[in-house]
């Protein structure tokens, strides 16, 4: 590295902003492809406190492990249509059907389940909030609840056993963000602006 004074601070400025984009397309991507039901994957995508070191920048993203298969997807064990260049594949363990059973939960038009859960009158027509124009529910009694949670259950295990089969679509919500061309153009125009050459590193 050439010898010369950098202003640290600046570059601490510059480096959180270029870490802060990522995390900002990082959540954009998942959102606007429809791959984050429950914001659980999204809300975990964080960046730890920058380092400034003598050979360098180090900042560390932290996100959910499982991110990698999202982003590759996964090949099935019976065709690798859905994620043909994916180092990940499925055999004879389903995915995990408590994660399918929630992203069922919070859809709830996923599945119709035998259970009505609507107001209705003495003729059987739903009844309308008259403040909102939306259908007013009743409240699921336990027996309606069990039966619910079979339901969304059994979805679930035929939902796992088709992904299991079929595999998982590969998204590329997080490669097409963090990359070594996005990286590589950062090194440029920050060597630019302080005529030196600055390692960034992110583990």
């Amino acid at each position: 590295m050439p010898k010369g004074k950098i202003d640290f601070n600046k570059v601490g400025e510059l480096v959180f902003d270029f870490a802060n984009d990522i995390l900002k397309d990082l959540q954009s991507n998942l959102r606007d492809r429809g791959i984050n039901a429950t914001d659980n994957l999204s809300q975990s995508i964080t960046f730890e406190p920058l380092h400034i070191l003598k050979t360098g920048i180090v900042f560390e993203l932290m996100i959910d492990s499982y991110y990698k298969y999202v982003d590759q997807g996964v090949k099935g064990a019976d065709s690798s249509a859905k994620a043909p260049n994916s180092p990940f594949k499925y055999s004879n363990k389903l995915p995990p059907v408590s994660k399918l059973k929630q992203w069922i939960r919070d859809k709830p038009l996923m599945i119709k389940t035998s259970v009505d859960l609507i107001k209705r009158d003495s003729k059987g027509n739903p009844i309308i909030n008259k403040k909102t124009g939306k259908i007013i529910k009743k409240r699921p009694s336990t027996v309606e609840k069990q039966t619910i949670e079979g339901e969304i259950e059994k979805a679930a295990f035929l939902m796992a056993e088709g992904i299991r089969r079929k595999g998982l679509k590969a998204t590329n919500f997080y490669s097409d963000v963090v990359n070594e061309e996005r990286f590589d153009k950062f090194r440029k125009e920050i060597a630019e602006a302080f005529k030196q050459d600055i390692i960034i590193s992110l583990k």
